[in-house]
């Protein structure tokens, strides 16, 4: 993945998480996904790995359910497992996407 795609795909990350930071009125909760989604990815080393990984559950979450769903740090049971495979590394991520909801 080159860096030019992962900062594509970081870039509406980065717009949710300033919409969730000025969404401070009113009562707040979380509604997430009763299924898990997954991606499985292979990188040079560990921590390139895991954020390739946590790239393309945003990108492929924003795919289906939109960019309010995509934010991994407020996805529910989020599972990171990662190992050496080759000469890099191999992580599934798992988790439930969840989005920020203002009542």
């Amino acid at each position: 993945m080159s860096l030019k795609t992962i900062i594509a795909t970081a870039a509406p990350l980065a717009v949710a998480s300033v919409m969730l930071v000025g969404l401070t009125s009113g009562a707040s909760a979380y509604q997430c996904k009763a299924q898990l989604q997954g991606v499985n990815v292979v990188g040079p080393n560990h921590a390139t790995a895991l954020a390739i990984g946590k790239s393309m559950w945003t990108s492929k979450v924003r795919s289906q359910f939109g960019l309010e769903w995509s934010v991994w740090t407020i996805a529910a049971t989020p599972m990171q497992n990662c190992g050496p495979v080759g000469g890099g590394f191999q992580c599934v991520l798992t988790a439930k996407p969840c989005k920020y909801v203002v009542q």
